[in-house]
């Protein structure tokens, strides 16, 4: 007796259609729950800097959550820029926030890990780690919005 069967061979054909229009349906929804498209509607970048005074990857908190890891921050003398890692960026076009619109919130520590957190455009807030906000101190404005 054989009981070993094998699927429609079709769906070796269908599966990654429908993988990736999965994935970009939770990507949108994403998007929008999370209000990074209002977000990128306020604050549109024009373009990526090359370089600024802290770069790397960040947690934004809004909406349905906070999403860990999948934006990318460069700080310049304009204002933060933030990005969506590639895979997630469907419908997460980058963002140019300037300083006036960033408040510094609170800090903490998670594991051995010490970071800060900023208050974005009166809704948003980001974690970037203590050696990011030393790089950006000096543009912040401690002042209530």
């Amino acid at each position: 007796m054989n009981y070993h069967s094998e699927g429609p061979a079709w769906f070796a054909y269908v599966f990654p259609f429908i993988f990736v229009a999965g994935w970009l349906l939770v990507s949108a929804g994403v998007s929008e729950a999370s209000g990074w498209r209002r977000l990128a509607k306020r604050f549109p970048a024009q373009m990526k800097p090359k370089k600024g005074n802290a770069d790397g990857t960040i947690s934004l908190g809004h909406g349905v959550g906070r999403q860990y890891g999948m934006y990318n921050l460069i700080a310049t003398r304009s204002g933060l820029f933030i990005e969506v890692n590639l895979l997630f960026r469907f419908l997460h076009p980058p963002v140019m926030v300037p300083w006036k619109e960033v408040q510094p919130v609170d800090g903490g520590k998670y594991l051995w890990w010490h970071y800060r957190e900023l208050y974005l455009a009166s809704e948003f807030t980001i974690q970037i780690y203590e050696r990011q906000h030393q790089a950006i101190a000096s543009f912040i404005s401690t002042d209530s919005p």
